[in-house]
C-alpha cells in the first residue's frame, strides 16, 4: 500500500475528483487483503472496517500539530466521514487503539 500512497502524494495537490479515484483504488488493494492480516490506518473512501478508533480531541490536536501536511479541519472531516461509515455499517467505534485491537482479536 505504502507504494501506492507515498509522501508524494501529499507534496502535490489534487482535485476531489483524484483525491475520490486515489482512495477508492486503495479500498480495493484492501479489499484483497486476506482476513488473516491486521491493518491499522487511516486509507480509505468507502472501505467498511472491522472497527474505528476516534481519539479523544486533546490527542487529534497533539498528533495534528506534528503533521505540517495536516490541519485540525481536514482532520475532525475525516474523523466525521468515518463516523458516518461505523454508523451506517454498525461498526464499533473505540477512543483507543489498545481495545479495538482487544475486539478485533476477539472476534477472529
Amino acid at each position: 500500500m505504502k507504494s501506492l500512497h507515498n509522501q508524494s502524494w501529499h507534496d502535490s495537490t489534487h482535485t476531489a475528483a483524484e483525491e475520490k479515484k486515489h482512495y477508492e483504488r486503495l479500498d480495493k488493494e484492501l479489499a484483497k487483503c486476506p482476513k488473516t492480516r491486521y491493518i491499522m490506518g487511516s486509507l480509505f473512501w468507502a472501505y467498511v472496517p472491522d472497527a474505528i478508533v476516534v481519539i479523544p480531541d486533546e490527542d487529534l490536536r497533539a498528533h495534528v500539530a506534528m503533521r505540517p501536511d495536516l490541519t485540525y479541519v481536514d482532520a475532525k472531516r475525516v474523523e466525521n466521514v468515518l463516523l458516518t461509515i461505523a454508523k451506517g455499517n454498525k461498526v464499533p467505534v473505540f477512543d483507543n487503539f489498545a481495545t479495538a485491537s482487544a475486539f478485533i482479536l476477539k472476534e477472529r
